[in-house]
């Protein structure tokens, strides 16, 4: 008998404290994360694990719907930073990591069945030319006296084509989709000129 009265209430604990939609839980169960995250950066002079709990909720909208990322990467180029590493290499944060998963995933998509571009966009001459100067570019790589700086800029050539031409191509088809990738890019840019 106590024992039914113990699960009672247990149960009416569990009623009190568990949040009443999934939307609640995922967001006090995120925000613990987050917290855990930044508590254990400080800790251990990681500060990078901070960021850990961002990355991932990236990671899993960028597979759920890239559309969203490719509109944050528009959002945050005004307001990216060029970053020095060694021997000589730079990167742009937070844009180029972006631009650089969103190639991978945009590759993948399109590797899917049923998955095609408009062959009149790929057949329009600024397409041809794109490939050929890419083309072009891995060429003289090979005989580059500095291939390794050669291959990077080539690489950088290349997601920044696929990226900013073949996925925008894909995603930008309406009056509606430029008027967002406008306004998407000039707000950031206006606060920043603040």
């Amino acid at each position: 008998m106590s024992t039914g009265g113990r699960s009672t209430t247990l149960n009416s604990f569990w009623q009190h404290i568990k949040p009443a939609s999934l939307p609640e839980w995922f967001f006090w169960t995120y925000g613990t994360i987050v917290a855990c995250s930044i508590l254990l950066g400080i800790a251990t002079e990681f500060y990078f694990l901070a960021g850990l709990p961002a990355f991932f909720l990236l990671i899993y909208l960028t597979i759920v719907d890239f559309r969203k990322v490719f509109f944050l990467l528009i959002a945050s180029i005004p307001l990216s930073t060029e970053i020095m590493l060694p021997n000589g290499f730079g990167t742009d944060l937070p844009s180029e990591p972006l631009i650089v998963g969103l190639m991978l995933v945009f590759l993948v998509y399109m590797a899917q069945p049923g998955k095609r571009m408009d062959i009149r966009f790929l057949l329009h001459p600024i397409t041809l030319l794109l490939v050929v100067h890419v083309g072009w570019i891995y060429l003289t790589t090979f005989t580059s006296s500095l291939w390794v700086v050669s291959l990077k800029f080539a690489l950088a050539k290349t997601w920044y084509v696929v990226v900013f031409y073949f996925m925008a191509g894909w995603l930008l088809t309406t009056e509606k989709d430029i008027r967002q990738l406008f306004w998407t890019f000039f707000t950031p840019c206006y606060l920043r000129c603040w």
